[in-house]
């Protein structure tokens, strides 16, 4: 793996330029150039209106009820312009102090996606069970029987209330700027475990972020110099996420940001064989609608040219039931978006390159049989 300096447009998004451009000039530089690319003309239909899913989006933080109402009609406006039928959203995960970035249970963004005429439909568990399990993580030792009970309980009542999966949760996740949380939790924590088996019980999927280190090794430059919340050293987190995988096989869970890579691990190769052992392991693709200087882009899936990588065309040709389409794009208000969704452009671009039988599964049957979408 080698070392560079990044610098990203999709977290913070091209409204953030302003604000962040005394602190960082030279990457703003690079900032503008990436978002006056993707703000300059329409974005081309994905094909799929009628049943494209894109099963991971957010709403940003919001003050109120009306505000969540506009990002959703925001989203969906967006939607639009790509051509997607329905979009899950979701909280980010949140850390165990709730004061850390964005932070809202998915019971608060309820009304926004009743408000969208069933283009919307909403995970659950990142506000809630993320922050528990962090927390639990924290304080060290196992969680006590009546602990876990707690998080089952909880996780449970999500189930009940219809979401269509849980998420967003996390096992790896970076830190931008300084109040933006990093979180680390080793997948195969008691209360994930719990989880799988409540995900089973209930057939639904669990979202994962995992920013994949196969080895223990140092932070990436640019997520040192973004934010004091990241540790020198990453954990190795490869082996507990596939014990996690491992530990109930009738568990669907999804790895969220394939093609996004932060730490340099995650290679077609590497996928392919995580994919290849463990039957319940499916992958969620996430790109922006040019090579971003943050990323490890020798390993996304569409080369600098735009074109599909052979070792990813291949991959996705051998396990064609095991991909979706994720685009993290985070929604606010119409003037917030108005460079576009360089994130769902990107990521549901990718389905111009591959056959017609095989782009129709990955945007609109694998999530019918994945997610509860009604």
């Amino acid at each position: 793996m080698t070392t560079r300096k990044y610098f990203t447009t999709d977290r913070m998004g091209c409204g953030a330029i302003p604000a962040l451009a005394l602190l960082f000039p030279v990457a703003i530089a690079l900032m503008v150039a990436g978002c006056s690319k993707s703000s300059g003309g329409a974005t081309a239909s994905s094909g799929f209106s009628d049943c494209g899913v894109d099963i991971h989006q957010h709403l940003n933080t919001a003050p109120n009820t009306a505000a969540y109402l506009d990002y959703a009609k925001t989203l969906v406006g967006l939607m639009d312009q790509v051509g997607i039928q329905k979009s899950i959203i979701m909280p980010p995960p949140s850390s165990s102090d709730s004061s850390a970035g964005a932070h809202y249970a998915y019971t608060e963004i309820i009304p926004a996606a009743n408000s969208q005429s069933g283009r919307l439909a909403i995970s659950g568990g990142g506000g809630i069970l993320n922050s528990m399990i962090h927390a639990s993580y924290l304080a060290g030792g196992a969680p006590t029987a009546a602990e876990l009970n707690t998080f089952e309980q909880a996780a449970q009542a999500i189930a009940d209330n219809g979401v269509a999966g849980f998420g967003e949760m996390a096992v790896l996740h970076l830190s931008y700027r300084p109040s933006h949380p990093f979180i680390y939790i080793p997948a195969d924590h008691p209360m994930y475990l719990r989880l799988a088996d409540v995900a089973a019980r209930n057939n639904l999927p669990v979202d994962i972020h995992l920013e994949l280190m196969s080895a223990a090794g140092p932070t990436p430059d640019y997520f040192r110099s973004a934010s004091p919340n990241n540790p020198a050293i990453l954990e190795e987190n490869q082996s507990g996420f596939e014990r996690l995988l491992s530990h109930n096989r009738a568990a669907k869970i999804v790895w969220v940001h394939v093609g996004w890579d932060n730490t340099g691990y995650m290679t077609a190769q590497k996928v392919r064989d995580m994919v290849s052992r463990h039957s319940n392991l499916y992958l969620a693709l996430k790109m922006l609608d040019s090579p971003g200087p943050i990323q490890f882009n020798e390993n996304r899936p569409l080369d600098n040219s735009g074109a599909l990588r052979s070792e990813w065309a291949s991959l996705i040709a051998d396990y064609p039931d095991r991909f979706l389409l994720g685009a993290d794009e985070f929604v606010g208000s119409q003037s917030e978006n108005a460079a576009g969704a360089p994130s769902t452009s990107g990521t549901w671009s990718i389905l111009s390159r591959l056959p017609s039988d095989t782009a129709r599964k990955l945007a609109c049957e694998n999530p019918a049989k994945i997610y509860r979408l009604n």
